[in-house]
């Protein structure tokens, strides 16, 4: 099993200038793409798209809904941690 780091990279409204400094949330998971599924059912967010970036990492949009019905896109990086945590 392996950690899956999650940052912030767009809350809708603007692009965030702290994105990498701490990860929002750790999902651990068998890979990625469960990591992505586990982290949008933790979240209550819809997973709209994912992309491979260079080294492995991911970049995943997510629909948040609003209230009122509305609706707003959230964009993570995503990033495999290979170092050694306690399960």
């Amino acid at each position: 099993m392996s950690r899956f780091l999650f940052y912030l990279e767009y809350d809708g409204k603007r692009t965030l200038s702290n994105t990498y400094e701490t990860p929002v949330d750790e999902v651990h998971a068998d890979g990625v793409l469960s990591a992505i599924s586990l982290f949008a059912a933790k979240n209550g967010l819809k997973k709209e798209e994912n992309e491979s970036l260079e080294n492995g990492n991911f970049r995943v949009f997510y629909i948040k809904k609003g209230l009122f019905g509305r609706s707003k896109e959230v964009v993570y990086f995503v990033k495999q941690d290979d170092s050694e945590f306690d399960s």
